[in-house]
């Protein structure tokens, strides 16, 4: 609000229905990234990287709609560098 305006309620009413219509609109993340980012947590991996697999998997979070193969690369991460670490 502007100072001593106040807005119509048409306006602000209209500004509601954009924002929600944008919010439902919008899909989450981009499953081109999401592919990309687990096939790098898989890299890394493979390179004993767990930092950078944590990385990647953070991204991959943020990019992946379904949380499946995701629930799977946390078991994955956490398998590998606890084998990792025994043999070390």
């Amino acid at each position: 609000m502007i100072l001593g305006r106040k807005r119509p309620a048409a306006e602000t009413l209209a500004l509601g229905l954009c924002f929600a219509a944008s919010v439902a609109g919008c899909k989450e993340g981009d499953p081109e990234k999401c592919t990309q980012a687990q096939a790098v947590v898989g890299q890394s991996l493979d390179a004993e990287n767990f930092d950078a697999a944590r990385q990647w998997r953070e991204y991959a979070y943020k990019q992946c709609e379904d949380r499946g193969p995701l629930t799977a690369l946390d078991l994955k991460i956490t398998e590998r560098e606890s084998a990792v670490q025994q043999r070390n």
